[in-house]
């Protein structure tokens, strides 16, 4: 190894363990609710109630400003490898098993997550969030049809490679397929099950059909 990796692997450990000595505080008065993977940056992380909660995080994760609420129920979060999110809100209550699971490479900013009553929000491998987005796998007020409540909280399947554009919403029981796009502003409700697609608008509806996406951002007209 040449002497500029070697400068840069001293380097790369020292910011390594700078960050993991700021994080320190919170791993210790936490410990009991998390588990950590290796390589890991906590920073201005918050748990607002800490009831029956757990969280799994893998390997080279990121979480800056991230918040975590639980409330009754048994709550399970697992977070994958290399998974980057900034100013994600956890909320798991009312009750039941309630389980957040984000894959590996999935890179997230200011979303709302939340799951209750014995649901799931399941989100896949190397899916990119942009911000301003709720995900709900809940209810969170009641509708009434002959005096029973007739809006119960379902799960949520988001596959692998999605795209989930600016202030999208998605709601309980959606299922959006891999490699799909929802755009800005979409309301995304239904259970479809075209993959590589694009889904828009309030309901959001399917545009167009067999594409990809990447996060680089190409000349236009260029193959890859």
């Amino acid at each position: 190894m040449n002497k500029t990796g070697i400068i840069y692997k001293i380097v790369k450990k020292c910011l390594l363990s700078y960050n993991y000595l700021l994080s320190l505080p919170f791993r210790l008065r936490y410990r009991k609710i998390f588990v950590f993977g290796d390589n890991c940056i906590i920073r201005k992380c918050k748990i607002s109630s800490s009831r029956n909660g757990r969280v799994i995080i893998g390997n080279n994760v990121l979480l800056l400003k991230c918040v975590f609420h639980f409330e009754n129920g048994v709550n399970v979060i697992k977070i994958g490898d290399n998974v980057s999110l900034r100013g994600v809100e956890f909320i798991e209550r009312y009750g039941g098993e309630n389980v957040i699971s984000i894959g590996r490479s999935t890179t997230m900013g200011a979303t709302q997550l939340e799951a209750s009553e014995n649901c799931s929000l399941q989100i896949g491998d190397d899916c990119m969030f942009s911000y301003n987005i709720k995900v709900w796998a809940s209810a969170h007020h009641s509708i009434l049809y002959d005096g029973k409540r007739a809006n119960p909280s379902e799960s949520i399947i988001i596959g692998d490679h999605c795209w989930i554009g600016h202030s999208a919403c998605v709601l309980k029981g959606s299922i959006v397929p891999d490699g799909c796009i929802v755009g800005v502003n979409s309301l995304y409700t239904k259970k479809n099950n075209i993959p590589n697609a694009i889904y828009v608008g309030s309901p959001a509806k399917m545009i167009r059909e067999n594409i990809s996406w990447c996060r680089d951002l190409l000349p236009i007209n260029e193959k890859i």
